[in-house]
């Protein structure tokens, strides 16, 4: 489907800017945040093709189980979504705890705004699934996303991972690892190298944060086992696949 990209700024913009005032009186689902970066990446893959990005996201809590979350980033003509400046995520969810487990699962629709006019088609849905458990100064996060067989990608694409982050006593420091596993496959279309420019591959990150109350500001690493010279010689590839030290700066509302 195509997007309109003022129906998109009409649809995520007021769930974004709803969610800092509920703060007050919802659970910790509810909140917002704006985050600066000289590289927004996904999965290991730039979104912004390599340059640097605003980010801004915010969680409205439905009820005690549901909660609604949005964003909006700017993706500056990024080749892997067909030229879009914009990019929008819609990701209705149901939380829960169990055995010691916070654990949430949903589904995120990805819109793509101010693409190329040759660029059809970019929008597409991926089911998402989380658990999350705090061991001590530690907290280890399990992640998987999966996307059926669509046009806009050209094929499937699912995603599993996992990540530890590790608050260093006596700091307000954050040190964090984690990885991933990117899979999927192809329908012959050349949008299938939108998520996977060089097949299945796999991504892996660490990095530093500080807090300064809201204010957060840190450093990521993060590479993966894309052929970067294959990748950057694709229909829909870029640059943004390989090795990069990137930092960023977030404001949590």
């Amino acid at each position: 489907m195509s997007l309109n990209p003022h129906y998109a700024l009409a649809v995520a913009l007021p769930l974004i800017l709803a969610a800092a005032p509920a703060c007050a009186q919802s659970m910790e689902q509810t909140g917002a945040s704006i985050e600066a970066t000289t590289d927004y990446r996904e999965d290991g893959l730039s979104w912004s093709d390599s340059a640097p990005a605003l980010r801004a996201e915010g969680t409205l809590a439905l009820s005690h189980d549901l909660s609604i979350s949005a964003s909006v980033a700017t993706l500056r003509g990024s080749r892997r979504h067909g030229g879009s400046d914009w990019g929008f995520t819609i990701a209705p969810r149901y939380s829960t705890s169990a055995a010691g487990w916070d654990l949430s699962a949903g589904i995120a629709g990805h819109l793509f705004a101010g693409a190329d006019d040759g660029a059809k088609g970019l929008d597409y849905v991926e089911l998402e699934g989380r658990a999350a458990r705090t061991l001590g100064p530690a907290q280890l996060a399990l992640g998987v996303s999966y996307a059926p067989s669509q046009d806009a990608i050209g094929g499937s694409y699912g995603h599993a991972g996992a990540d530890l982050g590790v608050g260093l006593p006596g700091t307000p420091i954050t040190a964090y690892v984690g990885g991933g596993y990117a899979f999927g496959n192809s329908n012959g279309d050349a949008r299938s190298t939108r998520l996977r420019p060089d097949g299945n591959y796999a991504n892996w990150y660490m990095g530093a944060e500080q807090s300064f109350g809201p204010i957060a500001v840190g450093v990521l690493y993060s590479d993966t086992s894309i052929n970067r010279h294959r990748a950057a010689a694709v229909e829909y590839g870029d640059k943004g696949t390989g090795e990069r030290l990137s930092a960023y700066a977030r404001v949590s509302l």
